[in-house]
């Protein structure tokens, strides 16, 4: 995921739910990654580097992810603990919704 903070906020909310189920099983595979090399390298002085290297590849993905979070906490009020296929349909279903692409009709009211 090599989106800045200003391209994701342009995104539509369903491309950013589906930009969260990738960017979270990115770093689910940085942090396998980064635990094997940590464990590796406490047998071996080769693999130091390495596992610092993948420490720092989880960080910018979780860093990522929390960004992705925060938008969709902005826009629409909290956070998905996960992003199923159940979800993204219930989600486009809500925006194809022609109710809720009605019109809000207000009425003046004089006192």
């Amino acid at each position: 995921m090599n989106m800045t903070l200003p391209d994701l906020m342009e995104l539509h909310t369903y491309d950013l739910l589906l930009a969260l189920r990738t960017a979270r099983e990115e770093r689910r595979s940085y942090y396998g990654l980064m635990s094997s090399i940590k464990k590796a390298a406490s047998q071996s002085q080769e693999f130091v580097e390495p596992s610092i290297n993948a420490g720092d590849e989880y960080e910018k993905a979780t860093g990522k992810v929390r960004q992705i979070e925060n938008i969709l906490l902005e826009r629409v009020g909290y956070i998905p603990t996960q992003v199923t296929e159940n979800l993204l349909l219930k989600y486009i279903e809500k925006c194809t919704d022609p109710i809720n692409k009605s019109v809000m009709k207000v009425k003046k009211v004089v006192v």
